[in-house]
């Protein structure tokens, strides 16, 4: 299994990973027509995104698929092929205003000693976590969970320090279910 590229989100002038989500994705490639076909092992949905909040709005800014054809010319937007994987395109400068209303789970400064290599990374795993709040893909909320994700990590490495873990086969293929979701309720509760 393999850590997954999380999409990412320009919020207050910094990257942030947007690591959960509590209602349907913001952008949909087939709803715009786009067919995506695996990039790699570290991308099995096929594509990934960039979003920002300009002001209190929401657009994706930029959009990379995996395609089987040539790509389409999308939005006026000639892709460009991207040089480290297979067949894969980018759409610079989409500036797609979103109408997504719900919670998105956005995180930045990763921490290493919690990365697991298969999946999307959980909030603990970063020091910075906010929840922003959508209404019709306008921002109307900010949460600020950074203690916490502060308070799980510390619980985590007692327990570390103090058991050793023994799954059973379900609980294996329910972890692994989970780490390749972005959903609220495999990442949130």
């Amino acid at each position: 299994m393999t850590a997954q590229i999380s999409d990412e989100i320009i919020y207050q002038g910094h990257s942030f990973s947007l690591i959960g989500i509590e209602k349907e994705w913001p952008f949909d490639p087939e709803k715009h027509g786009f067919k995506p076909m695996m990039i790699s092992t570290a991308c099995w949905r096929g594509y990934y995104s960039k979003y920002a909040i300009v002001d209190v709005d929401l657009f994706l800014s930029e959009f990379t698929t995996g395609l089987e054809d040539d790509p389409p010319i999308w939005r006026e937007i000639r892709a460009k092929k991207v040089d480290r994987v297979g067949e894969a395109w980018t759409y610079k400068n989409v500036n797609l205003e979103l109408d997504y209303s719900g919670g998105i789970i956005i995180a930045r400064n990763f921490i290493r000693e919690f990365y697991v290599h298969m999946g999307f990374q959980r909030p603990h795993c970063y020091e910075i976590v906010y929840e922003l709040m959508f209404e019709k893909g306008k921002l109307v909320r900010v949460n600020d969970f950074n203690e916490e994700v502060k308070s799980i990590r510390e619980r985590i490495r007692e327990i570390r320090k103090s058991e050793t873990q023994n799954y059973s086969e379900k609980t294996v293929e329910e972890l692994v279910r989970q780490s390749f979701s972005l959903t609220y309720d495999d990442k949130w509760k």
